[in-house]
């Protein structure tokens, strides 16, 4: 019988639903940032951006000098920095200082996501680690589907400050809640600087590292401009668009669990069938994405197998020695989301070339070949000889306890 997952997971869970609320929250006040801070809908995009880009250089650098603390007191200042971040935007109404706002929540977030997952490998057995990943990460899942919808009513129904408030409220609660209930692990053994970074010559990171990036920009390429081509190239009514979105955000749900399954023993395999179906559904939706029921059907295969291989290729960085380590991940979300940004610029640019509506799509198809080519490069994943594309056996916790709260209470890793 498979042991459950700790609730603490699900408070992870939260906290990056939260963060990606947070990114998304602009562009659903778009009409009424323009409106009352007197910018043009471009600079509502660079808020965008700023966030993007502070969680790429940001969190790194964040995780890297607060690296000596418990996870929970990590988790906890991070909450405390992003209510502070939220309420410097809600209270303003000048446009740099809701720069400044995003940039420091931008950079929270991206330490978030990384403490998020090296808690996962401290919280749970091995059996269960991707579980855990897939569970926490389904919040960026719930955050894309919510997050901007959330904010454009609560902008139209109250003013565009109120999003700010409630999501900092909602911070302050949940980072309440993880004082409470997120357990008392033991820090990472202390490491300089320096160290950290040098942990990061290992090539075989790299070769991961860069298969995450380019399966990022195969699944946003086209996802950035999946409403004008759904709109102008299979003539779609936008009430048809909206609710194909929202089936857009289950598929990548239901894809981020089924991956998580599949990827414990055969992380390598799954990544190569799952670009192997996008590939499949891009070039279809490319030819035949003029019938809107083609074009729907390669949408959901896009989202099904698209974003939702995170789990699989967080378990190959799990698998490194490296991969036990927070700074390590917080890397790899830095790199996820530069392949978002560069994957959306490349088929933005193309656009701007002249290429027609539907070019994104070969965007992606390129970028979807070159992280191929890349995963069938890849050195195989050794340490002392041992296969590491299997799960490895690691230690979950210093003598396989772990404490719970303020109460002490622990738990046996199995």
């Amino acid at each position: 019988m498979r042991s459950r997952l700790p609730g603490s997971i699900y408070l992870l869970s939260v906290g990056i639903f939260l963060m990606v609320c947070c990114e998304l929250q602009v562009l659903g006040m778009t009409q009424q940032l323009t409106r009352d801070l007197d910018i043009s809908v471009a600079k509502v995009g660079y808020l965008v951006s700023a966030f993007a880009a502070a969680m790429a250089i940001g969190g790194p650098i964040l995780t890297l000098l607060f690296n000596k603390l418990p996870p929970k007191t990590f988790v906890i200042r991070l909450y405390g920095v992003f209510v502070f971040g939220e309420i410097m935007g809600a209270l303003t109404h000048q446009y740099w200082v809701l720069m400044l706002s995003r940039l420091i929540t931008g950079a929270v977030a991206g330490a978030f996501f990384g403490v998020a997952i090296s808690m996962c490998q401290q919280l749970t057995d091995k059996t269960r680690q991707l579980d855990a990943v897939a569970l926490v990460l389904s919040g960026i899942m719930l955050g894309t589907i919510i997050g901007l919808p959330m904010a454009k009513i609560i902008s139209e129904s109250f003013a565009w400050p109120m999003s700010f408030y409630i999501l900092a409220l909602l911070a302050l609660i949940f980072a309440i809640l993880s004082a409470l209930k997120l357990p008392n692990i033991q820090p990472e053994q202390p490491r300089a600087m320096q160290q950290e970074i040098a942990a990061l010559k290992n090539a075989k990171l790299w070769w991961l590292y860069a298969t995450s990036f380019f399966v990022i920009s195969a699944a946003y390429a086209p996802f950035s401009y999946i409403v004008p081509m759904l709109s102008d190239y299979s003539s779609m009514s936008q009430h048809s668009i909206t609710l194909l979105l929202l089936v857009y955000g289950i598929a990548m749900l239901v894809g981020n669990q089924i991956v998580a399954k599949l990827a414990t023993n055969h992380a390598k395999g799954v990544i190569i069938t799952g670009l192997s179906l996008v590939s499949a559904a891009l070039g279809v939706f490319y030819l035949l994405g003029h019938n809107p029921y083609i074009a729907s059907a390669a949408t959901l295969a896009i989202g099904f197998c698209g974003v939702s291989l995170n789990p699989a290729l967080v378990a190959r960085i799990m698998q490194l020695p490296q991969g036990q380590r927070t700074f390590t991940h917080t890397v790899h979300s830095s790199l996820i989301t530069m392949g978002i940004m560069f994957g959306s610029f490349i088929a933005a640019l193309g656009l701007d070339l002249g290429f027609s509506v539907v070019s994104p799509l070969l965007v992606g198809l390129g970028f979807a070949f070159v992280a191929m080519l890349i995963v069938l490069c890849t050195p195989p994943l050794q340490v002392d000889n041992v296969n590491i594309d299997a799960p490895s056996e690691i230690d979950i916790c210093p003598n396989n306890q772990c404490s719970f709260g303020d109460t002490g209470e622990s738990y046996t890793s199995v």
